[in-house]
């Protein structure tokens, strides 16, 4: 057939590791991003004694 995709259980692996790796890059990012925002809103900081 002239519509067939040559190879196509390589494409669907590689398709499965991208949303894979995207999902695991947004877990770090969401991570990362509650971090900051604890340290941010945490009173008594080291800044906030300096006044």
């Amino acid at each position: 057939m002239a519509g067939e995709i040559a190879n196509f259980d390589s494409y669907a692996l590689v398709a499965v590791g991208l949303f894979v790796a995207g999902l695991f890059a947004v877990m770090v990012y969401e991570r990362s991003s509650q971090k900051q925002k604890r340290e941010q809103q945490r009173p008594g900081t080291a800044a906030d004694t300096e006044k």
